[in-house]
């Protein structure tokens, strides 16, 4: 008996769901089959919605992100960036977090399917996600804002993009960064272990930016690297890694002796765009 109360009283949420998943285009019955997610652990709570919510689960797809994007000329500091928030398709959660200062914190988890499948269900059906618009392509050039908020959604084989160009209220974006890192269940501290790719340019020393010392003996000669980036690994790759996350500064200036650099380092599943592991 409680069963059958349970399924009449489930039933008319799915349906709301189903209905609004299907205005948008992508109900699951209506798309090919995407690459099946990983599987569950234990019990599942909310059965109604496998079939409904699917994604590729590669390691590389994003399901959901959130990102705050600068649209400047010079797009070196971009290779390095983290998004507020992604969840990607092997249920990875990877997120900011404020640290002590100025730092920032880049955190990291594995979420259920379950956790997927409902948190696409809360940004269908409470956050009005797939009412909302994206403004910022179709700009004319010169009246594009340097920066401004995207979110992306790739689910049942569909890709959906809002942005705050597309006129969503004041706050609605920090609420969907909240409503993605609150999914996390274990997060941890992410630091790049297995290695990451450095990049950097030499720039003249400004007194008005700030500015913090550097040594070759810390495992990575910055003059030496070129302007190609290079895989570093071991504790030169988490000396410099702290460096940049604990000033993130866009115009953070490293010395090295007498010569003045940037640089950004890119993580494969973090960093936004990282190349492979070589």
């Amino acid at each position: 008996m409680m069963s059958d109360m349970r399924a009449r009283h489930d039933t008319p949420r799915r349906w709301w769901v189903v209905l609004a998943l299907g205005l948008v285009g992508i109900l699951a019955a209506c798309q090919s089959a995407a690459p099946t997610p990983p599987p569950d652990d234990g019990t599942l709570t909310r059965p109604d919605l496998v079939g409904l919510i699917e994604w590729d689960g590669s390691s590389d797809a994003v399901v959901f992100r959130a990102e705050q994007v600068t649209t400047t000329p010079d797009g070196f500091f971009s290779l390095g960036a983290v998004a507020d928030c992604t969840l990607y398709g092997d249920n990875r959660l990877v997120y900011l977090l404020p640290g002590e200062g100025e730092s920032m914190v880049v955190a990291v988890d594995t979420v259920s399917s379950e956790a997927v499948r409902t948190f696409i269900e809360d940004l269908t059906l409470n956050a009005q996600l797939f009412s909302q618009s994206a403004g910022f392509d179709a700009l004319p050039a010169e009246e594009r804002p340097s920066s401004y908020e995207r979110v992306e959604v790739n689910i049942n084989d569909q890709t959906h993009r809002f942005d705050s160009v597309g006129g969503w209220a004041a706050g609605y974006y920090a609420g969907l960064v909240r409503r993605c890192t609150e999914i996390a269940a274990a997060p941890a501290e992410f630091a790049p272990d297995g290695g990451a790719w450095v990049t950097v340019r030499e720039v003249t020393y400004n007194p008005d930016q700030p500015a913090v010392l550097w040594s070759a003996d810390n495992g990575i000669d910055l003059g030496a690297l070129g302007t190609e980036r290079q895989w570093v690994t071991g504790e030169a790759a988490l000396a410099l890694w702290d460096v940049l996350w604990t000033a993130v500064r866009p115009d953070l200036q490293i010395q090295q002796g007498e010569r003045t650099f940037q640089a950004v380092m890119q993580v494969p599943g973090i960093t936004r765009d990282a190349p492979a592991a070589p």
